[in-house]
Parts: structure tokens; C-alpha cells; sequence
């Protein structure tokens, strides 16, 4: 039975915020090369051939499992669950319910992964229905044995959301570094040998590494507590009927997320080959741009939901308007400086093996299209993190089904005449549909967000991220002409641009006074050593 736990909520720190974030950010420093890598492995194995077609296509699977059991379910629904409990003292209840919670997710997940298992080509003909013989096939095996990632997903996911109730954030970079090193590491080693089927046993080795490390950290945390169908409290019965009921918008939005690429892939089922792998690599370097903000809204999710149930929705307000203001302030020189230097990056990554000339110039024109959206997927993220803290759920599953409504009316007829471009600078525009509609919702509904300081920030620093962006392109090119061709002078050429367009950034918004490069700036100043030392004790346990 139980004994309790340590129950009690971290003392708030001067500047807790931004060495948590500093924290996580340096180990992500290893995680978007581990995402890289794997995106290196495939297309140096695979290039753009119809496997990595069918590759991408049965990815849909796994990226359900994440998305909704690692990204949306268990953390937007543990948190806001503990933060009630904490506020009148029963925190232990939050503890068992989170955990019953998990286990009653088992059976329909066990029962969605024997529908995958035994039927994978009509899953198939749903994503992707007018697929050549050959990418059906290759697609129908991946389905089939992806399947089986669920249940590692939705435990590890469970352990996530306990990890960030106790203010524990490093495990989800950690956990994703190690999945991605895992599926890297068995394409490099065995994808000679066992060809386009090392990429199922990959993505199982890494979902299960995943499950591991969340397991290994969350345990020392819950010796005794557990779970049993009858629950102790009336209390606890309660919670756990909420957080059922929350559940439901959530797997709704899970859903239709992964719908708008499903409309892509439908879209682009008949294109040539490649033509879904070339927007694949292009939309995972536009997720591995938006890394560092994102991890800021992760830090700041806590305290988002504290705030809505203990504190005004001034104060709540004041935080979400600051944390969208530093969300932008980072997203906006990253996105104009790779926008800039798009194809010598592609080039970088990709241009080995199997991957062609012809593939690298075509992702980098995805990858510059998927830019333009990406202040807009920044925005959304911190404002459904904003409304998940207010416990309302449906509103993001709302944006979520306006933006699939657009995708199905156009995207067909964009990718007909378009093809991957169309698709790319659609998908970029349902990014801005669904952020405006969470902004209103949350401006006018709430006032928990002041839309126009956010706006009239980003109407400052654009400019100087644009200026940044191209001063370092042009600058680049110089280094590469002093050292000659080949990888390591592009890379060179790389560093050398975006390194004085950071500069260039850095000191002129410090020059105009803006308050995020101020606050950069103390913290840099104040809380060095002190950061390292909260690093090295939160990493070592």
C-alpha cells in the first residue's frame, strides 16, 4: 500500500525559469543532432526511394503515440491535476489517480494495437490511398510493426507527465535524444544488411529506450505508491472521471493533428517518388528549428498552471504575454537566419549517399516554405499551453479541426498543380489559422494574453532578425571561397554566417533596450555558476 511520497512544490528561484531552460537546452544540444542523424541515416541508406516513402507515410502510427500519449495526454493532464491537489493539500491523491489513469489508457490502446497489427494495408489505403505497389507494401510493413510502439508511448508518457508535476524536464529531451540515437544508430549499423526493415526494429529499440530512462527517473520518486481499481477516495474517483473527460478533447486533437498530414499524403499519393520524402525532410528540420522556444514553453507549462489555479488572471496574463514575447524573440532570428542559408544547410545534412542534387535543392525550397509558418506553430504551442493550464481543452481541438477543414477543401488542388511546394506553404498557413484562433479565444474569452504588446515586440525585432539573417548569408560564402569545396568548408561557411548573425542580433537588441535581450543578459551575467551547479544536481538525481 502507500506510504507518502515527498510531497511538496519546489520554492519559487530568481531566475528558476531560465536555468531550467538553460538546463534542458544544453542537453537538447545533443538531442536535434541526434534527430539530424537520423534524418542523415535514412537518407544516405535510402535517399528519396519509395521505402522512405512508405517510411514517412507509417510514421503517422508512432507519431500518434507521441503526440498524444508523450505531447498532449498524460502532461497537460497530470499537471493541471497536480497543481489543484497541491493547492489544497492532497497531493497524494493526485498520485494515485494520474496512475489508474494510465492503466485504464491500456486496454483501448492495446486494442488499436491489434487493429494495426492484423490490418495494416487498409490503415495504409486510408493515409494513403492511390500509393504504388511497391510503396503500399513497404507502408503496410511499417504500420504493422510500428503498431507495437503504443504501449511503450503511453507508459513513458505517464511517467513524463509525473516527472513534470515535480518540476523534472530534462527526461523528455533525454528520452528523445536516446530514441533517436537508438533508430540512428541501428540504420547506420544494420541498414546495409537488413535494407528498409532495420527502420521497424529501430523505431521499437528506441520507443522502448524511451519507456526506460522515463521509468528509471520517475521511480525513485513513487516507492510505494500504486494504483488499484477501487480507488480510496471519493476525491479520487473524481479526478480521475476529470481527467477521463479532459482526456477525450485531447485524443480529438491528437486525431485531427495528424489528419493534415494525412490530407498531405493523400494529396501527394499519386506524385512522383520522393515527392512525400523530400516534404519529410523538410518538415522535420522546421520541428528540429523550433527546439529552443519550444522548450521554454515546456519549462514554463507549470507555472502557467499554477498560476490559473492559485493566482489573478492578471498575473496569468503577465506570464503568458512575457513567455510568448521570449518565445519570439528566440524563433525569429533562428527562422530568417536558416531561411538565409536553407540550401548550404540541406547540403550539409543530406547530400551524401543516395541522396541527390536534385533532392537537396528540393528540400531546401520545403524547408524555406515550412519557414514561413514557423512563428505561427511557436504561437500555438504556447497559447494551447495557456488554455490546457485553464483546464480548456476543446478549444484547441477546435483550431485543430478548422485547420483540417482548410486542408481538406484546398490542399488536394494546391498539390495537383504544386505538388510538395503547395503542400509545404499550405501547411505553413494552417500553422497562422490555428494560432490566430487560439489567440482570440484566449484575448477575448479569457484576457489571458495582451495580443498587441506580443505583436508590437515582433514588429521591432523582426527587422533586425531579417538584417541579421542576411548579413550572415552574405558573409558565409567568404569562408567557404578561402577554404575551397567540400563538407568541412561548408560547414565552416555555416558556422561563420550564423555565428555573426547571432551577434549582430544579440547587440542590437541590446542596443534598442529590448526586455528579452536585457533579461538574457542578467541572467548570463548573475546566475552562471549557480545554474551549473542546479544542472549538474537536477541531471544527477
Amino acid at each position: 500500500m502507500l506510504s507518502d511520497p515527498q510531497i511538496s512544490e519546489p520554492a519559487p528561484e530568481k531566475y528558476s525559469t531560465a536555468r531550467s531552460t538553460a538546463g534542458i537546452a544544453g542537453l537538447s544540444v545533443f538531442s536535434p543532432a541526434a534527430g539530424l542523424a537520423v534524418e542523415m541515416a535514412v537518407a544516405h541508406r535510402f535517399g528519396t526511394s519509395a521505402a522512405v516513402d512508405a517510411f514517412r507515410i507509417a510514421l503517422a502510427v508512432v507519431f500518434l503515440g507521441q503526440q498524444f500519449f508523450v505531447g498532449l495526454l498524460f502532461p497537460n493532464i497530470i499537471v493541471p491535476l497536480f497543481s489543484e491537489c497541491r493547492a489544497q493539500g492532497r497531493e497524494i491523491e493526485a498520485w494515485r489517480s494520474a496512475i489508474t489513469l494510465a492503466n485504464l489508457a491500456l486496454v483501448p490502446t492495446l486494442m488499436l494495437t491489434a487493429l494495426l497489427f492484423a490490418r495494416p494495408s487498409t490503415v495504409v489505403w486510408i493515409l494513403a490511398p492511390g500509393l504504388a505497389p511497391q510503396t503500399h507494401e513497404w507502408a503496410s510493413f511499417f504500420v504493422r510493426w510500428f503498431s507495437l510502439s503504443l504501449v511503450p508511448f503511453l507508459y513513458g508518457g505517464a511517467a513524463l507527465g509525473l516527472l513534470y508535476s515535480q518540476r523534472i524536464f530534462w527526461t523528455a529531451t533525454g528520452a528523445q535524444l536516446l530514441y533517436n540515437v537508438v533508430l540512428a544508430g541501428s540504420i547506420l549499423l544494420a541498414g546495409g544488411l537488413l535494407g528498409p526493415s532495420i527502420c521497424a526494429v529501430g523505431v521499437l529499440a528506441g520507443a522502448s529506450a524511451f519507456l526506460l530512462l522515463q521509468l528509471a527517473r520517475i521511480a525513485p520518486l513513487i516507492p510505494s505508491v500504486r494504483a488499484s481499481p477501487r480507488l480510496h477516495t471519493v476525491a479520487e474517483r473524481a479526478l480521475v472521471r476529470k481527467g477521463a473527460r479532459l482526456s477525450l478533447p485531447l485524443l480529438g486533437s491528437a486525431l485531427i493533428n495528424q489528419a493534415n498530414g494525412i490530407v498531405a499524403h493523400w494529396s501527394l499519393s499519386a506524385a512522383p517518388v520522393g515527392t512525400i520524402a523530400a516534404l519529410a525532410y523538410a518538415g522535420r528540420l522546421q520541428r528540429i528549428a523550433s527546439l529552443l522556444p519550444d522548450l521554454l514553453a515546456l519549462v514554463l507549462f507549470p507555472k502557467f498552471s499554477a498560476i490559473a489555479h492559485t493566482a489573478s488572471r492578471d498575473q496569468l496574463q503577465e506570464l503568458s504575454t512575457r513567455a510568448l514575447r521570449m518565445g519570439l524573440f528566440i524563433a525569429l532570428p533562428i527562422g530568417c537566419v536558416l531561411f538565409a542559408m536553407r540550401v548550404p544547410l540541406v547540403a550539409l545534412l543530406f547530400r551524401h549517399g543516395a541522396f541527390s542534387e536534385s533532392a537537396t535543392i528540393s528540400v531546401g525550397l520545403l524547408f524555406g516554405l515550412f519557414l514561413a509558418g514557423m512563428p505561427a506553430g511557436i504561437l500555438s504551442v504556447y497559447l494551447a499551453n495557456v488554455l490546457y493550464a485553464l483546464e480548456d481543452m476543446w478549444w484547441p481541438m477546435f483550431s485543430s479541426l478548422a485547420s483540417v477543414g482548410v486542408a481538406v477543401a484546398i490542399m488536394p488542388a494546391v498539390a495537383t498543380r504544386f505538388r510538395g511546394e503547395g503542400v509545404a506553404l499550405t501547411i505553413a498557413g494552417l500553422y497562422w489559422i490555428g494560432a490566430l484562433i487560439k489567440a482570440a479565444v484566449l484575448q477575448w474569452k479569457y484576457e489571458a494574453v495582451n495580443l498587441g504588446e506580443v505583436a508590437t515586440s515582433s514588429l521591432k525585432i523582426f527587422p533586425l532578425a531579417a538584417a541579421a539573417a542576411w548579413l550572415g548569408s552574405r558573409a558565409a560564402p567568404i569562408a567557404s571561397r578561402l577554404t575551397g569545396p567540400g563538407i568541412v568548408p561548408l560547414a565552416l561557411e555555416l558556422l561563420v554566417g550564423a555565428s555573426l548573425a547571432v551577434v549582430f542580433y544579440a547587440l542590437a537588441t541590446l542596443m534598442i533596450g529590448t526586455p528579452e535581450a536585457l533579461e538574457f543578459a542578467r541572467n548570463l551575467r548573475s546566475q552562471p555558476l549557480l545554474g551549473l551547479n542546479r544542472m549538474r544536481g537536477e541531471f544527477g538525481g
